[in-house]
Formats: structure tokens, sequence, C-alpha cells
């Protein structure tokens, strides 16, 4: 089953975690401050990764058990997906610092290596060999951190992100020991999911760095993938005219978030995933419109709608390098324009988003098609 609109979707995710991090001008603040608010919301970006991850991750598995294949090559096509693309991302963290300084000298004429105490602070200079370790394998959100009030704290000195990776790939493991009993595979997660539930209602778990916090946000879109599987489909649920009343379901959802960030209420993530999994249950019904459009619509639909699936291409880039490439391009662009203006603040993440695509076309993309080819 290919759901053609998810890469958009994860591509979104994206870009939205990217303008949670990304501090605006005071310019851009003041002239649309819905929309800043609604930027600064773009955490809910990882619960709609873990959503999209799980609705995948099931389509997988599913296929594995139907050609009877091996249940090791699931953990290995998904290691040689993220763990390659990771490591070349760390590599890249590292030459941010040294490549800000040599940005720096063009204007200055004076280069100064990067230390653990300026503005471009290299931690990587004080890690030992088994911080390295740590990071590498993402058994670092194991490792216990004085007054961490979130996991993104234990990665922040080399890249905050990162922490949501580490708790992926706990949930492919998960799965990959789940495949090895097929004849209980939906039985065995569905047992893991009971247990979940009391640690999503004790937040302090959070801090441990396991799965299960997060694992209820993961069956949603596991759920997604059944309901679909079986013919639950909204074009069977929804009748003739699935297309509209899919569209004005999703939008009532959109409208009832906007109503949120307006009365600055608190949406619990994994409420926010549920009702995510709800819009994209929905958005099933427009998935041939969307392949429509993006083969043989009209000009600027095609054009729009081949920059979004382009975005989703390069998502897990752009998730792991927004933070650190921001900081080269906004030193560049505020060479050329005002820093505070819209316009700054629109070159600054469209050039981070050209070197992002640059990684994704050097790094991710080789790996992704090696782990395609592992598939067929």
């Amino acid at each position: 089953m290919r759901f053609h609109l998810l890469d958009p979707l994860r591509g979104m995710a994206a870009l939205w975690v990217f303008t949670y991090h990304y501090t605006f001008s005071t310019a851009f603040r003041q002239s649309f401050p819905f929309l800043h608010e609604l930027f600064k919301q773009g955490d809910r970006g990882v619960p709609v990764f873990f959503v999209i991850s799980g609705f995948c991750i099931m389509a997988t598995a599913k296929s594995l058990i139907r050609r009877a294949g091996p249940s090791r090559d699931f953990l290995v096509r998904r290691a040689l997906r993220i763990f390659p693309t990771y490591w070349a991302s760390i590599l890249v963290v590292i030459a941010v610092p040294f490549t800000a300084g040599f940005l720096g000298m063009l204007k200055s004429g004076l280069y100064g290596l990067p230390h653990s105490g300026d503005e471009w602070r290299a931690p990587f200079h004080d890690f030992d060999f088994f911080e390295w370790i740590r990071y590498a394998s993402l058994t670092q959100v194991f490792y216990p951190f004085p007054d961490a009030n979130a996991l993104s704290v234990k990665f922040t000195e080399l890249n905050a992100v990162y922490w949501s990776l580490a708790i992926e790939f706990q949930f492919y493991v998960v799965v990959a020991v789940a495949l090895t009993r097929r004849q209980h595979f939906i039985g065995i997660l569905a047992l893991i999911t009971i247990i979940s539930v009391p640690f999503v209602f004790w937040p302090a778990s959070t801090i441990f760095g396991i799965f299960l916090p997060y694992w209820p946000m993961f069956v949603f879109g596991m759920l997604v993938y059944l309901l679909l599987e079986i013919g639950t489909s909204p074009q069977r649920m929804l009748g003739a005219r699935h297309r509209m009343l899919a569209t004005v379901l999703v939008g009532a959802i959109g409208v009832l978030y906007a109503f949120t960030v307006l009365m600055a209420l608190e949406v619990e993530p994994v409420v926010f995933a549920a009702f995510f999994a709800i819009a994209t249950w929905c958005l099933f019904a427009l998935d041939d419109s969307f392949v429509n459009l993006l083969y043989g619509g009209f000009l600027p639909g095609r054009v729009l709608a081949a920059g979004c699936a382009a975005l989703g291409s390069m998502s897990y880039s752009l998730y792991l390098l927004h933070g650190r490439l921001q900081q080269l391009t906004t030193q560049f662009v505020r060479q050329i324009l005002p820093m505070n203006s819209i316009a700054h603040d629109v070159g600054a993440i469209v050039l981070t988003c050209l070197l992002v695509y640059g990684f994704y076309v050097l790094f991710e993309a080789p790996f992704a098609a090696a782990s395609a080819r592992r598939r067929g």
C-alpha cells in the first residue's frame, strides 16, 4: 500500500521543527504574530514523525511477514537507513565551527580555531572515547545527566534533535524482536502498548531514555495502517463524497488546533499525535488527488506538489542538520540582508534547506537507495 502524501507530511513536519528552533526577526513576529506562534509549536513535529514512522514500519513489517523474509532483514534495513546518514550528520556538526571561523576570516582577515568557550562552541573537543561511542550508537539517551528536564538535554552538546532518533531506533528494535514470533506479532505489540500506558501519565519517565512514554504515538500510526489494510478506508467509510468529507474533517482538526494556539492552550504530545493520526487516515482519501496533481495537474500545482515531495524526501536530513546549518546561513545572509527583516528570515531558511539538499544528495539518498534495494 503506497501512501504518497506521507512524504509531504514528513517534509512539513521537518520544516515545522526547523521553525521551532529558528529565531525569527522582530519584523516577522510583529507582522505575523499568529504564524510565529504556530511556528513556535514546531516541537509537535516530533509526534508527527512518530505517527508516520509507525505507519511505515507496520507496512514494512507486514510486507516482510507476507513474503516470509528473515526477521534480521528488518533491523538491518532500518539500521542502514538510519545510521550512515546520522554519522555523516555528526561530521557536518563537527565541521560547522571551523566553517564559521573561515567565513569570519573572510570579513576580519583573522582565523581562530573554535574552542569550548566561544560563540561557536565545539564541545567535541572535550568528549572522551566513551562519549563518542555513546553518541555514535545513540546510547547517550540512557546516560544519566544531572538536572536534565528533557531528553534533548542529553544531546545538546552535539545536536539536541538526536534524542528522538534514539527513541525511534528503539521502536525498530522492538518491532524486530516481535517479528521473531510472527504468529504472535500483533499480540506482542498490543502487550507492549498496554505496558506503555502508565508511562504516558508519568512525565518523569521521559528522562530515562526508554521508548515506552513515546510508544503510543508510534502505535497510532500502526493503527492507521492496519485500518487501511483491512479495508476500513475513508473511501469506504465516508462513501461517494469521501474527498469532500475527508477535507472537512482535516480542516476541522486544523481549526481546532489553531484555536488551541490562539488560546495558548497546552496540548499534550500524545493527544496531538492521536488527532494527527485521525487526520492522516482522512488524508488517504486525497492521496490519488495528490498523485494526479503531481504528475498531471496544471503547472503551478505540479511545481508545488513536486516541491512538497522533494521536501519530504530530504526530511530526515533537514531534521538532523537544520539547527547547526542555520548558524552558518544566518551568519552569511546577515552580510547581505538586514538582520531585522523578513527577507533575512526567508533567506536563511531557504539557504539552509538548499545546503541540506546537498547533504541529502551526497549522503542520505545513496543509503536510502541501498535500503530499498535490500527490500527488493
